[in-house]
């Protein structure tokens, strides 16, 4: 998401809920395992349909904040990482690292709000990349923000057009050849029981992920003070139904993204992107019809800001983190300062790496990125390399290469 924040600080504050503490729950995560070791069928597709789901009635647990001291633990796995490569590639934001089930690497990216992608070697990671447009800004007007999942044979995206109100779905071939793309979303009305308490008549589309389903893709957009607003589409990117995901206790932010299970799928649902405003991540786990099923704390440290996020499960079912992390963030309940009138702050922070045994506790945490010039890092995993890559506020962006060691 691009923030200014003289203009939507204030606003995005209200809307995501971002100076009260989201309720904590106590739950086990089981039979989690990668997307791609999914083998279970799913239900044939239906009529485009809207559903929401209802608020759930949770136990809760009452979970203390720590300092970010505490999570300086020794690792209670054998999971470990050597870092082979870390650099810069050519590409100027948004950029995704994306494995195919042949052992590509495909990286996407955006410049001059066009969408690129190019082959990836990660055996030789200097060499030059050879970028396709895969999306003109002649032919929709500019894309502001995407999302790059590999599914089904094919690389999918999302992207939001610039206005913040349109967005499309794209398909992509393994040799980077497009072969098809669908407007998905063209001022979606909000129902008036889904709008937050000042604006919001039309679906924002510039806060969105995307992630794999069995039989297709869904597209998640930012819906303020409830959560997502799923679009879910069949392999061909015809929209079959839509759904949305958290609301009452389970109300999260944006900058959120999601994983397909075994069983479903686990949202990686941060409190708010908004980097002044402590925040923090909670697990949302999903049957494969989103039907919600339980809920728990990752992390939430006092004082700290942890959005942006992104992850993927090992494949001893540990869960790997990445997020944008301030640790210099206004408490919950207090309200930062109003910007200085004209001058456009940067939402920059740390990239943070906070591992998690297959049982969900916080093992470790590492920073790849010290700093306040970082934005946007995902997460992919290739064999035995994780690969990791985000954004600077100084232009440019980052891959980062580590061995897992198990």
């Amino acid at each position: 998401m691009r923030i200014f924040l003289p203009i939507l600080i204030c606003v995005v504050f209200l809307f995501s809920g971002c100076g009260l503490k989201q309720p904590q729950y106590s739950a086990t995560l089981n039979n989690l395992t990668q997307a791609n070791n999914s083998t279970t069928n799913s239900d044939q597709l239906n009529n485009s349909t809207t559903t929401n789901n209802p608020t759930p009635t949770i136990q809760q647990k009452q979970i203390t904040n720590k300092d970010q001291r505490d999570t300086q633990v020794q690792p209670k796995t054998n999971v470990s990482f050597q870092n082979i490569f870390e650099g810069q590639i050519d590409a100027p934001l948004w950029l995704f690292a994306v494995t195919d089930d042949e052992g590509q690497v495909v990286l996407s990216a955006e410049k001059d709000q066009e969408i690129i992608m190019a082959k990836f070697d990660p055996n030789n990671p200097k060499a030059k990349l050879n970028w396709k447009t895969i999306v003109s800004k002649n032919e929709v007007g500019g894309i502001a923000d995407h999302w790059h999942v590999f599914a089904h044979g094919y690389n999918y995206l999302v992207f939001s057009q610039p206005n913040a109100n349109s967005a499309y779905a794209v398909k992509v071939d393994k040799n980077l050849k497009r072969v098809a793309m669908n407007h998905i979303v063209n001022n979606y009305e909000v129902p008036k029981d889904e709008r937050p308490p000042f604006g919001g008549e039309y679906l924002i589309t510039n806060d969105m992920f995307l992630v794999p389903e069995l039989n297709g893709v869904t597209a998640a957009f930012f819906l303020p003070t409830i959560g997502h607003k799923l679009f879910r589409m069949d392999k061909d990117l015809n929209v079959y139904e839509t759904k949305n995901i958290g609301g009452g206790s389970l109300v999260h932010g944006n900058g959120s993204s999601a994983i397909m299970t075994k069983n479903g799928f686990d949202v990686l649902a941060s409190d708010t992107i908004m980097f002044l405003q402590q925040s923090g991540v909670r697990l949302l786990q999903y049957d494969k019809n989103w039907n919600f099923v339980l809920a728990r704390e990752l992390v939430d440290f006092n004082n700290q800001s942890i959005g942006m996020v992104s992850g993927v499960y090992l494949g001893d079912g540990s869960l790997v983190m990445h997020s944008r992390t301030n640790i210099n963030a206004y408490g919950r309940g207090e309200m930062p300062p109003p910007p200085t009138p004209g001058v456009l702050a940067d939402d920059g922070g740390n990239i943070a790496r906070y591992v998690f045994d297959p049982d969900g506790k916080l093992i470790s945490t590492e920073y790849l990125y010290e700093g306040t010039k970082a934005h946007r890092p995902h997460t992919a995993l290739l064999n035995d390399l994780l690969i990791t890559t985000w954004d600077s506020s100084d232009g440019g962006t980052t891959l980062r290469i580590d061995k897992v060691k198990y």
